[in-house]
């Protein structure tokens, strides 16, 4: 009797045994695709960034900057006549 309890005991210790290592298989995996998922969101956002850094070093240009000025909403650089000195 006591050696059916000890091999009860041991099968019992296997099958837990067993379990465990199947759900840390399952842990692994989903833990593999959410890694993947956030490398490829973290490549997304790279690319994204470089092209935000290039439309902002593209945007800051001075000549742009006049050009659009000028042709989208019809300003022009004052003459000397038209600059007023305000001092307080």
């Amino acid at each position: 009797m006591r050696i059916l309890l000890m091999l009860g005991g041991l099968v019992f210790t296997l099958a837990v045994g067993a379990v465990q290592v199947a759900e840390s298989g399952y842990q692994a995996k989903r833990l593999m695709s959410q890694i993947q998922s956030v490398k490829s969101e973290r490549d997304q956002m790279r690319l994204q960034w470089s092209q935000l850094v290039l439309e902002e070093s593209t945007l800051t240009d001075e000549a742009i900057i006049y050009q659009v000025a000028e042709k989208r909403l019809g300003m022009a650089l004052p003459t000397a006549q038209q600059v007023v000195y305000r001092v307080e």
